[in-house]
């Protein structure tokens, strides 16, 4: 690559070049004049070595491959002015935030493909389609917010994010193939108007309990799978886990330590979450059973959870007497298809000698 570290421009330039700093991978420093309203094709393509840029207030266009693979340009600030990003503008590029212009009119195709740092990116409340391979590959971009006015999401779009949740507007009318394939963590999809035209494998390998969820004025579905994803009304769901976040199933079982009679009590940390889409309330917890004497749920933080936030219930074992001891722990809420929730609770109550 070039040798060229800096560079800075005549006053009065208008445009960069297309290619003008192609290969430079040593260039660290370029000053871009205030006047300039277009960077050109390719014009940053593999300047590996650049930190940091500043963007004129002028600049109205982002031409196709303008930043691709500039891997340490961690931060830039897109110009309110800017209304044209074309395709792979920042492809394979190091930012770690995005903000688009409101008055952004056309972007490109794949403009932050493989930008593998990227943890937000706003979108313009302007914006009617989301074009494909937009922020494929993006693994750490964790939540996006798609403005109201999107009708379509081209393929790809976001293969391969780190969303746990998406929320559809009620004009989207189309999303392409593969559009959440290998979110691997997207565990819920929130319609709110007509069912889309869909592509193939659109949510496929997100997570196991992928579901949709359907509000009120959401039409054209079915129950309870459309398109081969389970459909559910909006509702609460709740989710058990233990305190190492692996699933609780109603009627699995939680071991607690061994514990001395008339000892040190021992515990066991009961995690109650949310992943529905409307708080899950009423919660309550008692201890039924076998042994009910020797087991203890302590009073919940929260008799009501948000969606996507949890709670704790700690349970005590103080043995009455040795031996095996078995008691359930029952937790109620208003989460109807699993109410109540029961986890069978076993110990062992050791003598002294």
């Amino acid at each position: 690559g070039s040798s060229l570290e800096r560079a800075t421009f005549a006053s009065g330039t208008v445009a960069l070049p297309d290619s003008i700093f192609y290969g430079c991978d040593k260039l660290k420093e370029v000053v871009i004049p205030a006047t300039v309203k277009r960077i050109g094709e390719r014009a940053f393509y593999n300047c590996r070595g650049l930190p940091e840029l500043t963007l004129p207030a002028a600049l109205e266009e982002i031409a196709p491959k303008a930043f691709v693979n500039c891997a340490r340009l961690r931060n830039i600030e897109i110009p309110s002015s800017v209304t044209v990003i074309g395709d792979n503008a920042f492809k394979n590029s190091g930012i770690r935030q995005i903000s688009l212009p409101k008055g952004t009119k056309s972007l490109g195709e794949g403009a932050f493909f493989g930008c593998v740092n990227l943890v937000r990116a706003d979108l313009p409340p302007s914006l009617k389609q989301i074009p494909s391979f937009l922020f494929a590959g993006c693994k750490r971009l964790n939540s996006v917010f798609i403005p109201a006015g999107v009708s379509a999401i081209g393929q790809e779009a976001f293969v391969g994010c780190d969303f746990t949740s998406v929320t559809f507007p009620d004009k989207l009318r189309k999303i392409g193939s593969g559009a959440f394939m290998n979110c691997s963590d997207l565990s819920t999809a929130v319609f709110t108007g007509k069912a889309p035209l869909m592509g193939n494998r659109v949510f496929a390998r997100t997570a196991a309990d992928f579901t949709i969820f359907l509000e009120e004025n959401a039409t054209g579905f079915t129950l309870p799978r459309w398109r081969g994803y389970r459909t559910t009304p909006p509702r609460p769901e709740i989710s058990i886990q233990r305190s190492d976040e692996t699933d609780l199933q109603n009627g699995n079982t939680s071991q607690l330590p061994s514990a001395l009679i008339g000892g040190k009590a021992s515990y066991a940390s009961i995690i109650i979450r949310n992943t529905g889409i409307r708080p899950l309330t009423e919660l309550r917890v008692s201890i039924q059973g076998e042994h009910t004497s020797d087991f203890t749920a302590t009073d919940l933080k929260a008799q009501s959870i948000a969606p996507g936030k949890a709670t704790v219930v700690k349970v005590r074992f103080a043995p009455t007497q040795g031996g095996k001891r078995r008691a359930q722990l029952n937790i109620r809420s208003n989460d109807n298809n699993e109410d109540p929730s029961i986890i069978n609770l076993a110990a062992t109550g050791l003598r002294k000698n």
